[in-house]
């Protein structure tokens, strides 16, 4: 092995945002956690909560950016980072779905911003310009 991180199959990632998204309607719609960060984000990029969980519905493959990462925060789940173009800015956009039995809301959004740095896109970014955005 060359150390180089083994990229999903479009499947794979199809999987986890089904998975995601039927946890999501199933239990009274994403985890979107108030902090201070986010809220600031979703401002600076005129948008509302139900803006941001539409575009994480809007989410297919063509968006995957990296994952699943190990990083989970200690508790048992899954975390996967995609991009998007919204309000003309390329997003950050992170999911946990937790597999923490009897969890309430298991489809959380953990991270929801500008990017902070160039975004690679494996399976193609859906924007014109290629796969580096």
């Amino acid at each position: 092995m060359d150390g180089t991180p083994t990229v999903p199959v479009r499947r794979q990632i199809a999987g986890f945002l089904k998975r995601f998204k039927k946890a999501a309607r199933l239990n009274g719609g994403i985890d979107f956690v108030p902090r201070k960060e986010r809220l600031d984000s979703l401002a600076e990029l005129g948008l509302t909560v139900q803006a941001a969980n539409e575009a994480v519905f809007a989410l297919s493959p063509a968006f995957y950016c990296e994952g699943p990462l190990p990083e989970n925060h200690g508790f048992p789940g899954e975390v996967w980072v995609f991009g998007k173009h919204i309000a003309g800015e390329l997003v950050y956009i992170k999911l946990y779905l937790s597999t923490v039995a009897g969890e309430r809301r298991p489809a959380k959004l953990i991270s929801f911003h500008k990017a902070r740095q160039p975004m690679r896109f494996p399976h193609g970014s859906g924007q014109p310009g290629g796969d580096d955005v």
